[in-house]
């Protein structure tokens, strides 16, 4: 029973891209030649201080600006193709936005009498608008990520893989021990979200019903009460926003200081190596920049 309502809402979930098509494609195929540029670039890079610059003749300064173009090259490839992505994508999202608002919109208008008494206008509202954006960024962004991740950090693990397994083997082994801190921190702040969130409903339920009824609340004289229950609802949802920024605080500084203890990690090893004779310093800059363009997707994975 589980399954099938499962694969009812992903068949759903699919049916909203269906009439996007030709953005989504495009979205795609710009999110990969991003993706492509970003882990062409370390590549190139190694090329120049590995190859180039140790072998000093006549057609090194040539090398060294047919190099330096591919490398500008590359960086506009990854300019526009984000540009072009970022467009697309969010284009996609707002069609989409507004297909699942209409469907909502109708959808309310369905529902019963005794429906609509139990839920304030505040709180439809509040789904209609917040939830609603809120979802659909999750709709477009999903996917362009889901592909980026994959192409950066498999097409990272197995170039560094290439240079070095010794070294990529350290790299990698840390990441289980950061996901596992980022799952349960994400499940705090997921837990948290929600809390925040109803608060945030119960406070524009509570404002929706004094400002209608604001001629009635004036003629009775009951401004101080209502006031005293407005600020106790938006003290229970500022607090909860405030525990939510502080796990998320944890959370992000956990995932973006990652970077610098992969950098660490790939110094000290690398260093090590170097003095052995099973490395040399220009491959350690290559895998330097590989492992510094690990932080993104790692991010992404994370978030």
């Amino acid at each position: 029973m589980k399954s099938q309502f499962t694969k009812q809402r992903l068949k759903k979930f699919l049916s909203y891209y269906k009439p996007h098509k030709k953005i989504f494609i495009m979205d795609m195929l710009f999110a990969a030649v991003s993706a492509a540029s970003v882990l062409l670039f370390p590549l190139v890079s190694g090329y120049l201080t590995g190859e180039v610059l140790t072998k000093w003749n006549k057609n090194t300064f040539r090398m060294i600006v047919t190099t330096g173009c591919v490398l500008l090259a590359l960086t506009l490839v990854k300019v526009i193709s984000n540009i072009i992505y970022a467009y697309f994508g969010h284009a996609m999202g707002a069609k989409m936005e507004q297909t699942m608002r209409e469907e909502l919109f109708e959808h309310y208008e369905k529902l019963s009498f005794g429906f609509h008494a139990r839920n304030s206008t505040g709180k439809l509202m509040t789904v209609i608008s917040n939830d609603l954006t809120n979802m659909t960024e999750f709709f477009h962004h999903a996917p362009e990520d889901l592909l980026m991740t994959a192409i950066k950090f498999i097409g990272a693990f197995v170039i560094m893989f290439l240079i070095n397994v010794p070294l990529t083997l350290i790299v990698f082994s840390c990441l289980p021990l950061l996901g596992v801190m980022a799952f349960i921190t994400d499940k705090v702040m997921e837990s948290q979200l929600l809390v925040s969130k109803r608060n945030l409903g119960d406070m524009n339920e509570h404002l929706e019903d004094t400002l209608s009824g604001i001629r009635t609340v004036k003629a009775f004289g009951n401004e101080k009460q209502h006031f005293d229950c407005f600020q106790s609802k938006n003290t229970a949802y500022t607090n909860a926003k405030c525990i939510f920024y502080k796990v998320e605080a944890y959370f992000y500084e956990t995932v973006e200081s990652y970077p610098q203890f992969l950098t660490m990690l790939v110094v000290i090893f690398g260093a090590l190596f170097i003095g052995k004779g099973e490395l040399d310093a220009a491959v350690l800059v290559t895998f330097l920049l590989y492992s510094s363009s690990l932080a993104e997707p790692i991010h992404t994975m994370l978030n």
